[in-house]
């Protein structure tokens, strides 16, 4: 190989772990689940690839305070169509207009939420539907699992594009 063609490999090579890596966003979050008198949140990850994805060392965060930074732990690999779910045993943001960012291991951005709403509803939450696409919506919640699709009553639920 010409050093020309090792150059531009090793330049590739970025672009094409990060397209693998594309494929897993945050896909469902609650902000403000009671359990026990204890407020509890959490977010969960989707990988929409054929492929497994390892995300050891990326981390949510809030928009807009990125000093509170949750970690995904080493060894972490979500299946093909699978989830993680990222418990939070105290109030870990605000939950008002939250916007929580994904970031890989090297601190790039690779996802982000809507603006999200507490509701005082236990059993909603807002979520991606289908799991990976486009569309938020709240809906009765299923964490680490395929997203329910059925709206809750409690607000009017509307599909917002992102």
């Amino acid at each position: 190989m010409r050093p020309t063609q090792i150059f531009i490999l090793l330049a590739l090579l970025p672009c094409i772990f990060s397209l693998a890596a594309g494929s897993v966003v945050i896909n469902e979050v609650e902000l403000d689940y009671l359990e026990d008198d204890v407020e509890v949140q959490w977010v969960e990850l989707y990988n929409s690839d054929s492929n497994e994805v390892d995300v050891s060392g990326w981390a949510v965060m809030s928009r807009d305070d990125t000093s509170r930074k949750e970690f995904v732990p080493e060894g972490t690999v979500i299946p093909p169509d699978g989830f993680y779910l990222m418990n939070f045993g105290e109030k870990w943001l605000n939950n008002f207009g939250a916007v929580i960012v994904l970031v890989n291991d090297m601190d790039r951005e690779m996802d982000r939420t809507i603006g999200l709403f507490d509701s005082q509803e236990d059993s909603c939450a807002w979520g991606r539907y289908p799991d990976g696409g486009s569309e938020w919506m709240f809906m009765e919640s299923s964490p680490g699992d395929a997203n329910s699709g059925v709206p809750c009553d409690e607000v009017e639920s509307k599909a917002l594009r992102f």
